[in-house]
């Protein structure tokens, strides 16, 4: 039958460049190479943008080189990390879903292999990139989250722990000074995130389960697990494993004085404490700082008057 899409056996057959014949001719899929001068062609000729003034256009306004997803996309292909996925083009020729990692290709420079459609369905257009993009969790959870020693429950707090030391890592060695923006901007590779996600595991875990109780004497303990406090104990353990976990047991433990560190951690982080701040990302930084300079105490051994701040252990 005309209509049947051939799909070919990826594991047997024999790559060959993207070509225009192979775009203008027969419904079917095929895993095909992309070179990077192919990439900008066929961006150049078979895809508009309402960018380009068109009133019928194809598709939508491309996110370049600052864009933190096309800057991943391109890390990715440099790093050898980019897997065949489906480029599609209508029965007229044109791009309907790709143009993103086609830039990719040709900032990288680097022929790739992708699993190329051609005479779809325009109207399929409507139905690409509208479900919900996974996310670290739901990515690294198919992975090496399966063997870590940890609830799948924890595993959306355990990379946000990940990618808050990560991130507050390059905050640190970077010459901006404002965390907020920085913070914005911040984006790493799966690739780079496994790593850190791998060498700071001790750390993650203990952080997102130190404290698993819902009540402890009739106080709730949920604002516990909020990303801030749980980062601040996963620092804590990276520079002092056992001092942290001491730390820890005394949150719950209700029996320090007032001055001990432990004390004030909880007290900020049970009165939601976080300055005068706007943006709950601001009230966050704001209340990690208060809990960095506790945590810091401690480790002095220190008791405290008053709460200050500190942007970093």
């Amino acid at each position: 039958m005309k209509d049947t899409i051939q799909i070919k056996r990826v594991a047997k057959i024999k790559v060959t460049e993207l070509t225009n014949e192979t775009i203008d001719g027969s419904r079917g899929v095929s895993l095909l190479a992309i070179t990077p001068e192919f990439a900008m062609e066929i961006l150049r000729e078979r895809n508009s943008t309402p960018a380009d003034g068109i009133p019928a256009y194809t598709n939508r306004n491309l996110r370049g080189v600052g864009n933190k997803k096309t800057n991943l996309l391109i890390q990715d292909i440099e790093e050898g990390e980019f897997y065949p996925s489906l480029l599609k083009f209508s029965t007229e020729g044109a791009l309907l879903d790709g143009q993103h990692r086609l830039y990719a290709i040709t900032k990288s420079g680097k022929t790739c292999k992708m699993l190329v459609e051609t005479g779809a369905d325009p109207r399929s257009m409507r139905k690409i990139d509208i479900g919900r993009a996974r996310n670290d969790k739901d990515r690294f959870g198919l992975d090496f989250l399966q063997n870590w020693n940890l609830l799948p429950k924890f595993w959306t707090r355990a990379c946000q722990v990940g990618n808050g030391i990560m991130c507050l890592g390059a905050f640190k060695s970077s010459r901006t000074k404002n965390l907020i923006s920085f913070q914005k901007r911040w984006s790493e590779s799966d690739l780079n995130k496994e790593k850190s996600f791998q060498k700071n595991k001790e750390a993650i875990c203990f952080a997102v389960q130190a404290i698993t109780k819902s009540q402890v004497d009739g106080i709730k303990m949920q604002p516990f697990r909020a990303k801030g406090p749980t980062l601040t104990l996963a620092l804590m353990h990276k520079i002092n494993p056992v001092k942290a976990i001491e730390f820890a047991n005394k949150i719950l433990g209700f029996n320090e004085p007032k001055s001990c560190p432990s004390t004030k951690f909880r007290q900020i982080v049970l009165s939601g404490e976080g300055g005068e701040s706007k943006s709950s990302r601001e009230v966050s930084n704001a209340q990690m700082f208060k809990l960095f300079f506790c945590v810091n105490r401690y480790l002095q051994g220190k008791s405290i008057r008053k709460v200050g701040k500190l942007q970093s252990l």
